[in-house]
């Protein structure tokens, strides 16, 4: 496989709590969109105090579209900066912007949409995003407001310098790489249809017996579920105590059930990271053969927790990544 960067010309330009978008380029495979956020602040007479993720929190959302209606891949980028730095055993670059009173500065950040199966294998050509093969493809952003990124004297974004830019990494498969394909999928050259999709539930009480019971999404063999927790607006590894994923339908299952802080200890052994990242874990459905759910309906596959009282903004986000 061969592989080349591509840098686009066109950026996410900021507009305060809007949705705004660029068209991606169709011409071959693509295996990681990356991007990298620069937000330009200037400070008051009392500088901020940022917020728990800083200025990840000022894209809501990143999302990419293809033809007009289909989600890809949809995540808030502070999760997905997180996610990154399990799977790849390091964080993404992240640069705050100065706190310091009456101080204009940059920060940066970055995070990547990645389509292939082994995010840290070049040569994995097991699923790639097949660009040509749709009409249209828009990544979008979901921009907050200063209030997002800091709890205490936001600062003034200059809209002006603050944006998203964009990298393609596109794939071009060789004959080898095409009779490798074939040998794995009965003769077809096919490639795996990665998705990542989003789902957000508010906690709006104290559980107990795995009380807090809320369905996931369905219809894909799914890989992983990476779970991130957030009560008074910071993460926290206090809200949730155990959590379980059950299957009612059509054999009542239990498919996996974690204490929520052996979860994220098992998690740093498993990916091999020098320090846990607060209010998150990760289950990885690879050891078990993936979660099958191609067949199931809403509501037969459950998210089921015990929960502390919570505030009343607090929710617990799940990134579901999949193949259909």
């Amino acid at each position: 496989m061969l592989l080349s960067s591509i840098p686009l010309t066109d950026t996410i330009n900021y507009v305060a709590s809007q949705t705004q978008s660029i068209k991606i380029p169709r011409n071959r495979f693509i295996r990681e969109i990356q991007c990298k956020l620069e937000v330009n602040t200037t400070n008051g007479a009392t500088g901020p105090t940022l917020s728990d993720n800083g200025i990840l929190d000022l894209v809501k959302r990143l999302r990419l579209r293809a033809n007009g209606k289909d989600i890809k891949f949809e995540c808030p980028m502070a999760w997905r900066y997180y996610e990154q730095q399990y799977i790849q055993g390091t964080a993404p670059q992240l640069i705050q912007p100065s706190t310091t009173a009456n101080a204009t500065s940059t920060g940066y950040a970055e995070a990547s949409m990645h389509f292939a199966q082994d995010e840290n294998n070049e040569n994995d050509i097991i699923a790639l995003l097949p660009a040509a093969a749709f009409t249209d493809l828009q990544l979008e952003a979901d921009w907050g407001a200063n209030t997002d990124i800091a709890t205490a004297n936001p600062p003034t974004i200059n809209a002006a310098s603050t944006l998203i830019r964009v990298t393609l990494v596109e794939a071009v498969l060789t004959d080898e790489d095409i009779a490798v394909l074939k040998s794995l999928f009965n003769g077809e050259a096919k490639l795996l249809n990665k998705i990542v999709r989003y789902l957000q539930i508010t906690t709006d009480n104290s559980y107990s017996n795995f009380g807090f019971s809320k369905n996931i999404l369905t219809g894909s063999l799914v890989e992983r579920h990476t779970i991130f927790v957030v009560d008074n607006s910071i993460r926290s590894d206090a809200e949730y105590t155990q959590f379980r994923f059950f299957q009612y339908s059509p054999v009542k299952t239990e498919l996996e059930n974690r204490r929520w802080a052996e979860s994220q200890y098992r998690n740093k052994r498993t990916f091999h990271i020098e320090s846990i990242v607060r209010g998150m874990t990760m289950v990885d459905w690879k050891s078990k053969g993936y979660l099958n759910l191609t067949k199931m309906k809403d509501g037969d596959i459950k998210f089921e927790a015990n929960t502390n009282s919570p505030t009343a903004t607090s929710y617990i986000g799940i990134v579901q990544t999949e193949y259909n």
